[in-house]
């Protein structure tokens, strides 16, 4: 797992829109995606899911709140603008701690397998 502020991602210019830049979280260029799913999800204060783990690549974006991310043992204290970025297989789990909501974008990936 990695988590990280989307400030310190890489900026590049955008190549026909002037004045915008981009960071990319993951750069999908070049492979054979099957399926790619963006979602919203709330978490209500106090709430923690199980841990669970995904066959895809599992990124997300914390727009609102604060939380924590599980790996096992592993804890990881998660805030607005940090990115999130979850292996397939990897175990996981997320605590919503605070008395506000915690809000983040996910993105699931699923790439096909060489040959498919």
């Amino acid at each position: 797992m990695k988590v990280q502020d989307y400030r310190r991602l890489s900026a590049t210019k955008h190549p026909e829109l002037e004045g915008v830049e981009l960071r990319h979280i993951r750069d999908l260029r070049g492979k054979r995606v099957e399926d790619v799913e963006l979602r919203i999800f709330v978490i209500q204060p106090g709430t923690t899911n199980p841990p669970h783990t995904h066959t895809h690549t599992h990124d997300l974006f914390i727009v609102k709140g604060t939380g924590l991310v599980r790996q096992g043992t592993d804890e990881h204290r998660i805030s607005e603008g940090d990115v999130v970025s979850i292996a397939p297989d990897e175990p996981h789990s997320f605590v919503n701690d605070s008395n506000d909501m915690l809000q983040f974008l996910c993105m699931d990936c699923r790439i096909a397998e060489e040959g498919s």
